[in-house]
């Protein structure tokens, strides 16, 4: 087994979402777009009903995407 670093152009590739947006949520408790808990990134756990604009999976199906800042 053997490690590495990605480089910054793999980590760009493999990333659906920039973190531009310094606020987490807006005054309705939404997740703010391009924000830490952008939901291009994965359904949260606690949100039954919604599905990940990514995948199309939901909370229990979907693994989860990467972003970067």
């Amino acid at each position: 087994m053997s490690f590495h670093f990605l480089t910054d152009s793999e980590i760009e590739k493999l990333s659906v979402v920039e973190i531009l947006n310094p606020q987490t949520f807006d005054h309705l408790d939404n997740p703010n777009p391009n924000g830490l808990h952008d939901k291009r990134m994965g359904v949260s756990p606690f949100d039954r009903h919604g599905v990940c604009p990514t995948c199309g999976l939901t909370a229990n199906f979907c693994p989860g995407h990467h972003g970067h800042i």
